[in-house]
């Protein structure tokens, strides 16, 4: 399954500059997702975190992992309307800077187990085809 920015919206709850996925190019639901974020040196966090020396933060690179883990288990049938939280994190790794010189930021992620509404899940983030992050944590899903 391939989801754009409008499907995107259908199944994640982010908006405006707090979605940090523009393209999901691959997704099987319960599974995994693939997807990426344009970058470009007019994003927001570009702009503000130190414009000496733009770059991604950490921590939205983190959420671009998030959000796209969350999609395989949104996008199943009880889940669509859910919310996800992230409620853990652990073996961070960040190797490369994620600055406006990229075209678009890869995401790659799995989830490694599913029970009871809490997911584990990895993932990792890849610039020009060079692993620039990677995380493993887990989610919670929740009802509106």
């Amino acid at each position: 399954m391939e989801l754009n920015k409008e499907k995107i919206h259908y199944y994640q709850k982010n908006r405006g500059q707090l979605l940090m996925i523009d393209y999901v190019t691959s997704l099987e639901i319960g599974d995994y997702a693939r997807g990426f974020k344009e970058l470009n040196k007019n994003l927001w966090f570009f702009e503000i975190h130190w414009p000496e020396d733009p770059n991604m933060p950490a921590s939205l690179q983190l959420e671009c992992l998030t959000q796209l883990a969350a999609l395989p288990i949104l996008t199943m049938p009880d889940n669509i309307g859910k919310l996800m939280y992230i409620i853990s994190a652990s073996n961070l790794k960040f190797k490369k800077k994620v600055t406006p010189n990229y075209k678009k930021f890869d995401l790659e992620t799995n989830i490694v187990s599913y029970k009871r509404g809490i997911a584990s899940c990895n993932g990792s983030g890849y610039l020009d085809g060079e692993l620039a992050c990677s995380a493993e944590g887990g989610c919670d899903i929740v009802d509106l």
